[in-house]
């Protein structure tokens, strides 16, 4: 059986979440380049946009990984379209 799934219009926080990850990388006293080696998907100054508000629509992979580094949960950075 399938059951339809009512689809939801989500926009994401792009500033928060840079906020967030610039927070977390200065707690932790690493620069950009370890970030970036870390996830193994990106260069530091990509880290340095997504820490500036600068990439409103990060790759999947990119935020997925970012999260995963920093033990963040990615639902945090969605937010529902009224």
């Amino acid at each position: 059986m399938v059951t339809k799934v009512r689809s939801v219009a989500m926009i994401f926080n792009h500033v928060r979440f840079g906020n967030d990850i610039l927070a977390c990388r200065l707690e932790l006293g690493l620069k950009g380049d370890t970030i970036a080696a870390l996830t193994g998907c990106m260069h530091a100054t990509l880290v340095y946009k997504y820490e500036g508000g600068k990439e409103e629509n990060p790759k999947m992979e990119n935020f997925l990984a970012l999260c995963n580094v920093f033990d963040l949960d990615p639902r945090e950075y969605f937010e529902l379209v009224r």
